[in-house]
Parts: C-alpha cells; structure tokens; sequence
C-alpha cells in the first residue's frame, strides 16, 4: 500500500491519476489529518511500500459535532521515528521550516528520505513531474530490497501503547 497524507483535495485527485497510471495493483490510501493515519498505522504500518506526507494540514475541523486539530505531517514523522523503516518516505512540502525537520528526523531513526519541492508557481504539474519521479525511483529502490531487510530493520508490529495520547482529541 502506499500511504499518503495531504489535504488539499487538488493534490490528492492528481496523485490518484498518477497512481493509477503508473501502479494500478498498488493501492494507495490517502489521509487528510493526521489522526486519521496515526489509527490507520496501528494496524498497517508493515504493509506499506512507500510514504508521502505533506506537512500543514489546514485549521481546525469539525467531526461528529467536535473541532478537532487536523495535526501536521511531523506529528506522522514522530509515530514513524519510533519505529523500524518499513519503506521509503517522500517529504512533498512547501514548509520550508518544518520539510528539513521532518527529514532529519526520520533520517536520523534510519529511514529513506525523500524531499519533494512542490513548485510555488505552476500548482499541481509537479505532481506529475518531480513527484512522480520520485514515486518511481522509491518504488523500483523498495522492489531491489524485497530479498528481505537485514535483521536490525525488521519491522515490528504497532502495540496500542505506541499511540497513546496520539489519537482522538489529545493533542500532538
């Protein structure tokens, strides 16, 4: 599965296209606040082959009558870091600030990091320019290790401990 997590809905019909053309046995599951991945990780982190986490998810939303806070992709960086690399990750961001943080930090627990820039003038043609490329590179780079992980990076499943005070209404 790829696992993507953005919230603009423009971005998130474009990389559909993309990923379709390119992976139709590739199912891909996208998220529009970080809450929702975090619940959906518990249980699907292993199956993942690649990741791709925008950071500023836009203001607060309301669900089932409550506001809640939608979380940033760093929140996404912070659940991944305590966790062995199960597959490679695509920073697609325009946070200057915030992209290099979510970087270093994943990189620095062991995973493969990728930065995408997308272009501040040209919406939604990176996409399907440097962001596909990406996309791409990681999958065929995920498809030459598919032999099996050297035993320090296997992965292990998610205990429901591992995201306490991670979901529902609790903060970040």
């Amino acid at each position: 599965m790829i696992a993507i997590l953005d919230d603009e809905a423009c971005r998130i019909e474009r990389m559909k296209e993309v990923l379709a053309r390119l992976y139709p046995s590739h199912q891909a599951v996208f998220f529009e606040t970080a809450p929702d991945m975090v619940e959906w990780l518990r249980e699907n982190l292993t199956k993942v082959i690649l990741f791709s986490l925008d950071h500023d998810l836009g203001p607060n939303q309301k669900r089932d009558g409550q506001v809640f806070e939608p979380g940033t992709g760093q929140n996404i960086v912070h659940v991944l870091a305590r966790h062995a690399p199960v597959a490679p990750v695509i920073i697609h961001s325009t946070n200057a600030i915030a992209a290099p943080e979510m970087v270093t930090e994943l990189e620095g627990a062991g995973w493969t990091v990728h930065r995408v820039q997308p272009y501040a003038d040209r919406d939604l043609e990176w996409i399907g320019e440097s962001w596909k490329k990406m996309v791409v590179a990681c999958l065929d780079e995920k498809a030459l290790h598919l032999g099996g992980a050297p035993a320090n990076l296997q992965s292990a499943a998610l205990s429901g401990s591992d995201f306490e005070g991670m979901l529902g209404l609790s903060p970040f």
